[in-house]
């Protein structure tokens, strides 16, 4: 499953809704990218949120 390694972010369910009001369940996807990160002296793949990624830049 779709995870966040840094904040357990993970898709979310609803309904999309059309202008008669008609309902189609779908899932909201987390926007995961592959980063490397810099982990007890050496790098590691992990697979972040793009919020988490651009907290991790402020840093």
């Amino acid at each position: 499953m779709a995870k966040c390694e840094s904040c357990g972010k993970i898709p979310q369910f609803g309904q999309s809704r059309s202008k008669a009001f008609n309902t189609v369940k779908r899932k909201f996807k987390v926007n995961l990218q592959p980063v490397r990160v810099l982990e007890n002296g050496q790098y590691v793949r992990k697979m972040y949120c793009t919020k988490c990624i651009k907290t991790l830049a402020k840093l």
